[in-house]
């Protein structure tokens, strides 16, 4: 079943930009870390805004902090919106042994309506997780799938965590355990 999405200029999310005029194809081979991460760097220097990233598999490739190919420091104010858990596609290339997305010093951020895939069966770190977050305050993840993972599904350690909202969420195939905590 496929949900119908509404977008408003609301909220704190007063732009509305898509991954896929920034490139981003999600073809299931294109690099697409590049195009995804210059549409959230523009939504956080517009001050906020909401980044859809439309139905298709995107391929990330390279590490944006060493460890996480959407790595998120100090972006507030910034929602990450797929077209559907079973639509958008976030998943890590092959050999790339990286995760998808981490946040650090975030504020205000969502996550919502897409799938983080770890594809761990082709990449072989252990202890990456397929979203991370340290330092964050009122952020929202919401409606994603976390699969294949060489470490914890969602693994939020290090620094402050106040008012982190996780709803609808499905975990699998994950090498440790599926939501950790260490704060």
């Amino acid at each position: 079943m496929t949900r119908a999405k509404a977008f408003t200029r609301g909220s704190g999310y007063s732009e509305f930009i898509s991954a896929a005029s920034y490139g981003a194809v999600g073809d299931g081979t294109t690099n697409d870390t590049p195009a995804i991460r210059a549409a959230i760097a523009a939504a956080n220097a517009a001050g906020g805004g909401t980044v859809y990233i439309p139905p298709g598999t995107y391929i990330l490739n390279s590490a944006g902090d060493g460890f996480y190919a959407i790595a998120m420091s100090n972006v507030n104010n910034v929602r990450i919106q797929g077209a559907g858990e079973h639509l958008t596609i976030l998943k890590v290339g092959n050999s790339q042994n990286v995760g998808p997305m981490a946040f650090t010093t975030c504020s205000k951020v969502a996550v919502l309506d897409l799938t983080l895939d770890g594809n761990s069966v082709n990449n072989t770190t252990l202890g990456v997780h397929g979203i991370r977050g340290q330092d964050l305050s009122y952020c929202l993840l919401e409606r994603i799938r976390v699969i294949n993972t060489n470490g914890y599904g969602m693994g939020f350690q290090g620094g402050d965590i106040s008012y982190l909202t996780i709803n609808d969420f499905y975990i699998a195939n994950t090498d440790n355990d599926g939501i950790d905590f260490k704060n």
